[in-house]
C-alpha cells in the first residue's frame, strides 16, 4: 500500500509526468481499443524517430497495451473537468503499472520466504525492492517493464509455493506466468533460465522426472506466448498472418537499433553503468547502494555456500543465494550480450535485474556474521540513497 500510495501520490501531484516512449504506448493502446490496425514501416532510425511512426508498436507484444485499452474502456475519457479529470487522466493510463508495481512487494516477499522459508529476509526483500527508485519510477508511466517484472514474479511465487492454479500444477502454473511476462516483453525471455536451473540443481526428484517438468515449464510458456501473440494477430487484424511474422519483425526492430558508434559512446555501456552512476543519474535515479551491495552479497554469499558444500550441509539460505545469483547473472548479462552485440542498452533495461539485488541484498543483511554496525549502516544507507533519488534527486522527477 505504501508503494501504491507514493506513485499515486507523486503521479498527481504531476499528471502530465510521461517518459520517452510513452507517447507511442498509450497511442497503440487507443488505437487498439478503437479497432485500428496500422501498416508496416520499414524500421530505419529516420523512420522511428518520426512522430509517431510505430503506432501500433508491433514490434513489442500486445499485452501491456491491451491491458492498458481494457482500463481505457473501464475509466472513460482520459480527461475531465477539475481533480476528478485528472485523477481519471493519470489513472486511466497507467493503473497496470501502478498496480503491477504495489503487487510486485508481497510478491517478492513470498518468493524470497517460500526459498529461505525466513520471515524477516522475506520481509527485508519486499522492503529493498520498495527502495529501489528506478523500479518505484517505472511502477507510474506507461512502460512494459514492470508488469513483466510482476509476471515473472508471479512464476517464482507459484514454483517455489508449490502453488496450483485448479487442476494446472505448479510446472504448468509457472510456464504460463513465465508466458505472461513474455507477452509483456520480448527481452522477459531471461526469467525463465534461473528457474530451471535452479530446478535441476535442488528439486529432489529422478532425472527424468525432473526433465519432464522442466519441459512443462518450457512447452507451456511456448505454447501461451505463441498463441498469445497469433490471438493479437488474428482479433487485431495486424499485417502479419502468423505469429511467426510478428517474430521476425520483433528481431529486425532489434536489429535496426544497432549502433556501433551510440554503443560505443563514453557511459553507455552495461559495465559504465553499473561502476560509474554519474552518467545515468543525469537521466534516471536509482539506489546506489542496493546495486552496489551485490559486490558483497556474491563473494559471502560464494565463501558461505561453498562451505556449506563441503559439510554437505546446505540449506534453504544457500539454495535462495543460488537463485539470486542465476538471476543477476541472467538479467545482468543479457544487457551485456545486447550491448557487445552492437545494440543501445537503456536505463530501464536495468529494472529486471532489481529483483535479484532485492534478493541478494535481503540475504547479505540477515547473514549471522554480519556485525550489527554493519548491518545498520548499510539499512540506513539503502534509506538514504532511496530518499536522496527518489525525493532530493534531480533525476526521477526532472520528467515531471
Amino acid at each position: 500500500m505504501l508503494s501504491l500510495a507514493s506513485n499515486l501520490a507523486v503521479g498527481l501531484l504531476h499528471p502530465s509526468a510521461g517518459f520517452w516512449d510513452e507517447p507511442v504506448y498509450n497511442h497503440a493502446a487507443q488505437l487498439l481499443l478503437q479497432g485500428k490496425d496500422c501498416p508496416t514501416i520499414s524500421l530505419t532510425v529516420g523512420s522511428y524517430t518520426a512522430p509517431l511512426a510505430t503506432a501500433c508498436n508491433y514490434e513489442h507484444p500486445p499485452l501491456v497495451k491491451a491491458l492498458v485499452a481494457a482500463t481505457l474502456y473501464l475509466l472513460g475519457p482520459l480527461s475531465g473537468a477539475g481533480f476528478a479529470g485528472t485523477v481519471a487522466s493519470f489513472l486511466s493510463l497507467r493503473v497496470v503499472q501502478l498496480t503491477t508495481g504495489a503487487l510486485s512487494l508481497p510478491l517478492m516477499y513470498s518468493v524470497a520466504y517460500d526459498i529461505s522459508r525466513d520471515r524477516r529476509l522475506a520481509l527485508i526483500a519486499a522492503v529493498l525492492l520498495f527502495l529501489d527508485p528506478l523500479y518505484a519510477f517505472f511502477s507510474r508511466v506507461d512502460y512494459l517493464d514492470v508488469p513483466a517484472v510482476f509476471f515473472a514474479l508471479c512464476a517464482y511465487a507459484v514454483y517455489f509455493g508449490g502453488r496450483r492454479l485448479g487442476q494446472v500444477n505448479e510446472y504448468a502454473a509457472s510456464g504460463l506466468f513465465l508466458a505472461l511476462s513474455l507477452l509483456c516483453k520480448e527481452t522477459a525471455v531471461v526469467f525463465v533460465l534461473p528457474l530451471v536451473v535452479y530446478h535441476f540443481l535442488f528439486r529432489q526428484a529422478s532425472w527424468g522426472r525432473k526433465s519432464a517438468e522442466a519441459l512443462t515449464i518450457l512447452g507451456v510458456e511456448a505454447l501461451v506466448s505463441a498463441s498469445g501473440l497469433q490471438l493479437y494477430d488474428s482479433l487485431a487484424r495486424t499485417p502479419f498472418p502468423t505469429f511467426v511474422s510478428q517474430l521476425q519483425y520483433m528481431v529486425g526492430y532489434s536489429t535496426f537499433l544497432a549502433c556501433p558508434n551510440l554503443c560505443n559512446s563514453p557511459g553507455s555501456g552495461p559495465w559504465y553503468f553499473f561502476l560509474t552512476p554519474g552518467y545515468w543519474t543525469v537521466l534516471l535515479s536509482y539506489n546506489l547502494v542496493l546495486l552496489w551491495l551485490v559486490l558483497l552479497w556474491v563473494p559471502v554469499g560464494v565463501l558461505l555456500t561453498w562451505r556449506a558444500l563441503r559439510k554437505n550441509r546446505t540449506g534453504s539460505e544457500d539454495r535462495l543465494f543460488v537463485f539470486s545469483s542465476l538471476l543477476f547473472a541472467s538479467t545482468f548479462l543479457e544487457n551485456e550480450f545486447i550491448y557487445y552485440g552492437g545494440r543501445i542498452v537503456w536505463m530501464w533495461y536495468y529494472l529486471m535485474v532489481v529483483p535479484s539485488l532485492a534478493l541478494g541484498g535481503a540475504y547479505l543483511l540477515t547473514r549471522p556474521g554480519i556485525p550489527r554496525w554493519l548491518r545498520a549502516a548499510l539499512g540506513l544507507s539503502l534509506v538514504g540513497g532511496y530518499l536522496l533519488a527518489y525525493y532530493i534527486g534531480p533525476g526521477l522527477l526532472m520528467y515531471d
